[in-house]
């Protein structure tokens, strides 16, 4: 939110070009990876969201790996407006 970093725990497993894995919410649930697909070092895959209003927010996440890391970006549609987010992840 706002720009700031935030910690979440999640899992990637990788099956061939295949990738599963979820991603943790601050509530205990899990939202589950969809469509998830690696080709060299780069991944990407989609999570979904239910919102208290009854929508669904689509994040379509992209990243590549290097050096342990991965960096990318999320992509969403908040309330009509295209927003697009950086973001990266290491192993602990």
């Amino acid at each position: 939110p706002n720009q700031e970093p935030v910690d979440v725990l999640f899992s990637l497993k990788r099956e061939g070009d295949k990738l599963t894995g979820r991603f943790a919410r601050p509530d205990g649930r899990w939202l589950d990876i969809t469509e998830g697909r690696i080709t060299g070092n780069e991944l990407s895959f989609t999570l979904r969201r239910d919102r208290s209003d009854g929508s669904t927010m689509v994040y379509a996440m992209k990243a590549t790996l290097d050096a342990g890391k991965l960096t990318g970006t999320a992509k969403t549609d908040m309330d009509g407006n295209p927003v697009q987010i950086d973001w990266s992840a290491r192993r602990k």
